[in-house]
């Protein structure tokens, strides 16, 4: 007789002696192996060992363990069969993390999109936004993927922004370590974006200009630089504090780098950024109508959208006003003449020697190939792969209308906006019938604005299988199955639409969807049994990796073992070896 303090003790059951008994022989029975992390079965006076690979090797104990094993499992078969019908029988209703949605045998339908997020902070992740009570979230949290490849052979860049949008420390820090004192008597940080350290000199036009404060798409500095009222012969210039100035190493390695928009661009007008050192040789860029955009020293020929230009020193054309060595960089200068411009600035660097990087790109290359680049100097809007591949210093910026390529997937859908089930099959050929209903919602906020192209569904079954498909868009609250089966929402009827279709066919269900509105599409589809087995979520049964033997690792685990000895209990009580006489 054991002595009832060998027996364990079962944390959270309440257990008779005879279960405690039948627990303490399973895991002597049990034991885990060292090298392969999976529970094997211990015979008597035996010792664990691993599966020979040696067909001349003695199996009597391999072969002994596995009708060991074998027996346990058929022991507790009959009482596991019974706990899985109890939990997902025919007639349950489930969310979507009991079905395989990702497989081949769950209709998955997704809508196509585009989504701008308004903000898209420095610690964000792709597809986070600000909500409307100022908490962040993320389109994840609602079914949002950024969208997948089309095709193998074509460029795949799902996230669309503008440079210009960028709010970067890099686009200001010029002149680095400077600082001065402000008009509350604060020490700040001198920048080339604050119209306060500039100068106008307009001694030589008939007209006028402007210097002044202006605010970036992404809220952050600016400056505005414009003219108006010259002609030929005028000349204004807008000179930046020299008392600044001092870069007196590397010239030549050191990058001009602007990020503007040349809002007016007048036929005849010259614009031009003049570099001076100490003794008065200069180097200058310039936007010219009549310039040559081949040449480094042109920004631009005509009026522009978020461009960025960057080019060393020393490619650029020099004057020679002094010794002909550009030496101490000591001036700048921003100087339009002959007709009017109006520019906006929202980043100017002299400092760097290396580029600004803005993302990467796919492009298809001159032998038609599928290859990636860099983009430096992006005009307009631009695309890139990911925003991951976007570079320091500008990773860390906040960047604003951040527009993403997405997919509303149904199996990233909230469990809550999912409803299916299983039933009998009764007057049809199949053995099962699984009806179900997604709730795609295509949430509204401030932060976000939508271009939705519609919503649509690949093909997995053969016509005979759909007893029905329909959708029901615009609702203002998720749709429910019973709602569905008591005839309270109106079905758009698209079962010829999947009918129609050859399997593997991508259809077009609707593009009449809304921001803001719940759009539910329900199926009742007929199933095999094999088909049923297949579209139940494998994921349910646990992980299975090189460090786990899954399913079976867990049963033989603490809280496994618990699991196991009741079900096994219950199935050697069902055969009369506990509790009854052999």
């Amino acid at each position: 007789m054991t002595d009832r303090d060998d027996l364990p003790d079962l944390e959270g059951i309440v257990a008779t002696e005879e279960f405690r008994r039948y627990v303490r022989d399973l895991r002597q029975t049990w034991v885990p192996s060292d090298n392969t992390a999976v529970s094997q079965a211990k015979t008597e006076n035996s010792t664990t060992q691993n599966m020979s690979t040696n067909p001349d090797s003695n199996s009597t104990e391999i072969d002994q363990q596995m009708m060991t094993r074998r027996g346990v499992m058929k022991a507790g078969a009959a009482a596991t069969a019974t706990a899985v019908a109890i939990g997902a029988g025919a007639g349950s209703v489930g969310a979507v993390s009991g079905l395989d949605v990702d497989g081949d045998y769950v209709q998955a339908p997704f809508i196509k999109a585009a989504v701008t997020v308004a903000n898209h902070e420095s610690d964000f992740a792709p597809l986070d936004f600000t909500d409307d009570s100022g908490e962040r979230d993320s389109l994840s949290n609602y079914g949002a993927e950024i969208a997948p490849r089309d095709e193998e052979d074509t460029p795949h860049n799902p996230i669309t922004l503008m440079a210009s949008a960028f709010d970067a420390e890099d686009y200001q820090a010029f002149p680095r370590e400077e600082t001065f004192e402000n008009a509350d008597g604060d020490e700040e940080a001198v920048t080339a974006l604050d119209a306060t350290h500039w100068t106008v000199d307009e001694a030589n036009t008939a007209g006028s200009m402007t210097v002044e404060d202006d605010t970036s798409p992404a809220d952050g500095p600016a400056l505005h630089v414009s003219t108006s009222s010259q002609g030929s012969g005028d000349t204004a210039v807008a000179t930046f504090d020299s008392s600044y100035v001092d870069i007196t190493s590397g010239e030549d390695r050191k990058l001009f780098q602007l990020v503007f928009d040349a809002n007016t661009v007048e036929s005849g007008v010259v614009v031009t950024f003049r570099f001076i050192d100490e003794d008065g040789d200069v180097r200058e860029a310039i936007i010219d109508p009549a310039g040559d955009t081949a040449n480094d020293g042109t920004i631009a020929t005509t009026t522009v959208e978020s461009g960025v230009y960057q080019a060393r020193l020393g490619d650029l054309p020099q004057t020679d006003n002094g010794d002909g060595t550009f030496n101490n960089l000591s001036e700048v200068e921003i100087e339009v003449a002959e007709a009017n411009a109006d520019l906006s600035i929202y980043g100017f660097n002299l400092e760097r020697e290396s580029e600004w990087v803005f993302g990467t790109e796919e492009f298809t290359n001159a032998d038609d190939e599928l290859d990636t680049q860099e983009i430096t100097e992006p005009t307009g809007s631009f695309s890139i792969t990911g925003l991951d591949t976007i570079n320091e210093p500008l990773a860390s910026a906040a960047i604003a209308d951040v527009e993403y390529d997405i997919e509303l997937v149904a199996s990233k859908l909230p469990d809550d906006h999912v409803e299916y089930e299983w039933s009998e099959a009764e007057r049809y050929d199949h053995p099962y019938r699984l009806q179900m209903v997604y709730n795609f919602e295509e949430l509204t906020a401030y932060d976000l604005d939508w271009t939705l192209e519609g919503l649509y569904d690949e093909v997995l079954f053969p016509a005979s299988r759909f007893v029905e498909a329909g959708l029901a868009t615009g609702q203002s609250d998720m749709v429910e199955l019973a709602e569905i089966d008591d005839d309270e929402v109106s079905l758009t009827d698209r079962t010829s639409a999947y009918g129609d279709a050859s399997l593997d066919e991508e259809i077009e269900l609707s593009t009449a969807i809304q921001p803001g509105d719940f759009d539910a599409i329900y199926m009742d589809i007929l199933y095999t049994e094999d088909e049923r087995s297949s579209a139940e979520d494998e994921a349910a049964a646990g992980p299975i990796d090189g460090e786990s033997s899954g399913p079976l690792d867990y049963l033989f685990s603490l809280p496994g073992m618990a699991i196991s000895a009741i079900v096994g209990y219950l199935g050697l009580s069902s055969l009369g070896f506990i509790g009854g006489s052999r």
